[in-house]
């Protein structure tokens, strides 16, 4: 329900007072416009009104208090662009007023604050504007108890389908001939440690299960990446802990840190093994070269006698095992994956039946 100030309907300003006759007026003269617009619709500030529209709007004129409230939100420039346009500056903030505290004057402007309401967070999410969200829930919601709930419940519904779609993508399965429809690229914006922020911004009280749920799904994704790939296991990492200052409960933060210390171990000693197999490699070049550079003085000088050729074979070999396993003891505990490279996988944990959740 989209809120339109009566400035709109009286040549840009109100008058004053707003009384019946200036009522009755403004009605005449619009309506007038109307019969001239063929008694087709006419469009005022971007919202059509028909003939009944045009009617009712100066029928709640009529009653003492509405009009009072329309000149309340007036001299409020901050709330009235809030309602008219879903429009908040940064550190933008509405004045204060004991009618905004009134039961009378929240069930009046109700239907029109959540229709901005959802419209602004719905842009500030899409656009992972966490600074705007923040001034907006700073200042006081001017919703009945049901239209809060209603707009939350909307909110609620954008990150259920952002855990959805996390959950599509951990459970989708390359190795059985399944094809990647959902790729790193498309869930990475919703692990961002600012998109994150956004959920943190929200009322704990009201979204601590949901949190706990999303921190959950972006462990699980940060999982499948990391076991896919090597070269994805940085940002796997950065994901969950992205995630972590997301989660509620005490059992979600701990499997949290669980997996990180899993994955900084396996990084770890598959970077040692590069560096292994790397001095091996320096050490075999080495023998190599030294083979043919004494191969070559020998050649040079024909009074040696007969000269034997170095093939510069040798029965040392480089380190082949993967760098995790070494690890393999610790993880027998859990059901093993095995990632494309071919080394050991983090184990998926399994959100647990008895899993406690902040209340």
């Amino acid at each position: 329900m989209r809120y339109l100030s009566p400035i709109f309907l009286f040549d840009g300003s109100i008058p004053d007072p707003l009384d019946k006759k200036a009522i009755l007026l403004g009605r005449k003269k619009l309506l007038a416009e109307l019969e001239l617009n063929a008694g087709e619709n006419i469009d005022i500030h971007g919202i059509s009104l028909s003939k009944n529209d045009i009617i009712d709007y100066f029928d709640a004129l009529q009653q003492e208090h509405i009009a009072g409230y329309y000149q309340l939100v007036a001299g409020d420039e901050v709330l009235e662009t809030f309602l008219q346009d879903h429009q908040l500056g940064e550190d933008a903030y509405f004045k204060q007023s004991p009618l905004y505290q009134d039961p009378s004057f929240i069930r009046w402007i109700s239907p029109y604050f959540r229709s901005a309401f959802t419209s602004f967070t719905d842009d500030c999410f899409r656009n992972t504007d966490a600074a705007h969200l923040e001034t907006l829930l700073n200042n006081p919601l001017l919703m009945t108890v049901s239209d809060e709930e209603g707009a939350w419940s909307g909110i609620s519904k954008l990150l259920d389908n952002n855990i959805s779609r996390l959950e599509y993508y951990h459970h989708q399965s390359p190795k059985k001939g399944g094809r990647i429809t959902v790729t790193l690229d498309d869930v990475s914006p919703l692990m961002s440690v600012e998109y994150l922020h956004l959920i943190q911004l929200l009322p704990e009280r009201r979204f601590n299960t949901l949190r706990d749920k999303y921190a959950f799904g972006v462990m699980e994704a940060g999982i499948f990446a990391f076991n896919r790939s090597t070269s994805d296991r940085t940002q796997a990492i950065t994901w969950i802990e992205n995630a972590e200052p997301l989660a509620v409960s005490p059992d979600i933060k701990n499997a949290l840190a669980e997996k990180l210390v899993e994955m900084h171990k396996l990084q770890k000693k598959r970077h040692r093994s590069f560096v292994f197999r790397g001095i091996w490699v320096a050490i075999i070049l080495g023998r190599v070269l030294f083979s043919n550079s004494c191969n070559n003085d020998d050649m040079s000088d024909i009074r040696r006698g007969p000269v034997y050729i170095h093939d510069g074979t040798t029965t040392d070999t480089i380190n082949s095992n993967t760098p995790a396993d070494s690890v393999a003891k610790i993880l027998m505990k859990h059901s093993h994956q095995q990632s494309p490279s071919g080394s050991p996988a983090i184990p998926t944990h399994r959100l647990p039946d008895s899993i406690h959740l902040a209340p």
